[in-house]
């Protein structure tokens, strides 16, 4: 069988068509470089209500984007309370030792999110992974939480990490890290380092169920160069079927540059 790549190629005049999702989609967030954005970013691109929700903590101050906040018990109570609003956050609510965040939703409750969600046609984002600021990471063994009814993992890579040295000021979990590049502290990232993480079983598709799909989300593709060099990653990684589908993105602008899948005939 051969490997066919279908691209979408940089134009913002025709990016309304880009990560457009089947309805009932279930998408579990990972990595670092813009995660929340991207949650908000791709909610708000869909032409359904979209549920969002966090498998681990995430800052209270960060899901004020919402057109609503609901817990798991609101929803379950009263599906159609979603209305006419897009955005709709899911959660319990309460605080996590006074860190200003809150915790993840639990395995009950997301199934029933689930469940319930799925009657309505209504999509799912999850941020199912913390960074802890940075462009980069790799996971730790408890790490991330997935849900098993995810049908595609996002993994999400900052590309301003491109060019620094491999340090726990660029790089989250840096030991894991490097133990999935096999390189040195201090090394510099490049696009080999990014192809050789999100290919380790123990990288940034770890934990991904075997039947979700497999996407990689470049972020910060900020200037032409940056742009570029995310392409190449691109068609490298799907060419080697270390993603089926990838999305670059330009976040800090809204902007959704390009989608990249990876077919088989």
């Amino acid at each position: 069988m051969e490997n066919i790549l279908r691209k979408t190629r940089p134009d913002l005049s025709s990016s309304a068509g880009i990560a457009i999702l089947r309805p009932g989609s279930i998408v579990s967030f990972v990595g670092g470089g813009g995660k929340t954005s991207a949650l908000f970013s791709l909610a708000r691109r869909q032409r359904r209500p979209v549920l969002l929700t966090t498998t681990t903590k995430v800052g209270f101050n960060q899901i004020q984007a919402a057109d609503r906040i609901l817990t798991p018990r609101d929803f379950s109570a009263e599906p159609e309370i979603v209305g006419a609003e897009r955005v709709i956050w899911v959660s319990e609510l309460h605080g996590n030792g006074g860190t200003g965040k809150i915790s993840g939703i639990s395995d009950a409750d997301f199934a029933e999110l689930a469940r319930r969600a799925a009657k309505f046609g209504y999509s799912i984002l999850i941020e199912a992974d913390g960074a802890h600021r940075r462009s980069i990471k790799a996971p730790e063994k408890h790490e991330p939480v997935i849900p098993p009814e995810t049908t595609a993992v996002a993994a999400c890579i900052g590309l301003s990490v491109l060019d620094r040295p491999a340090t726990d000021e660029s790089v989250h979990r840096l030991a894991r890290y490097l133990d999935c590049v096999g390189g040195q502290p201090g090394e510099i990232i490049n696009e080999e380092s990014i192809l050789r993480l999100i290919a380790h079983p123990e990288g940034s598709f770890k934990s991904t169920p075997g039947s979700a799909e497999r996407i990689l989300l470049l972020n910060q593709a900020d200037n032409e160069d940056l742009l570029g060099r995310a392409l190449k990653i691109a068609d490298r990684a799907l060419s080697a079927a270390s993603a089926d589908r990838v999305w670059i993105t330009r976040l800090n602008r809204g902007e959704w540059l390009c989608e990249m899948t990876r077919s088989v005939k």
